[in-house]
This record gives C-alpha cells, sequence and structure tokens, in this order.
C-alpha cells in the first residue's frame, strides 16, 4: 500500500463521517453490536500510517 492510497482511504473515511444513526453501540462481549466498523478500520489505517501496525497484519486481523 504506498502512503497516497494509504492517506486517501483514511480521508474517506474521515469525510463520511459518524453514522451514529445506524450504529447500535460499542463492541461488548459476549455480543458485538457494532453495525458500521468505522472507527476500527479507520484505528487501523492510523496505526499502519504512524507504523504501528504492519499491513499484512491489519489484513490478516480482518480476515
Amino acid at each position: 500500500m504506498t502512503p497516497e492510497l494509504l492517506a486517501e482511504a483514511i480521508n474517506s473515511l474521515e469525510r463520511v463521517g459518524c453514522q451514529f444513526w445506524a450504529c447500535e453501540g460499542p463492541t461488548l462481549d459476549p455480543i458485538d453490536m457494532v453495525t458500521c466498523y468505522r472507527c476500527t478500520t479507520l484505528g487501523k489505517l492510523y496505526a499502519v500510517r504512524d507504523g504501528n501496525l504492519n499491513p499484512t497484519t491489519a489484513l490478516e486481523a480482518a480476515g
């Protein structure tokens, strides 16, 4: 993933904004109530951008 593509992905998710009206709550055990995953995805992309997460690891965790 190029830095430009990563920046574009982050920018597009930031522009979408929070879909709070569709979110049913945070991820809580034993039931995952998240319907959007925007915040989780942005968190992973920020970590990759900042060098705290390997892109391959992020993809494997999503799969």
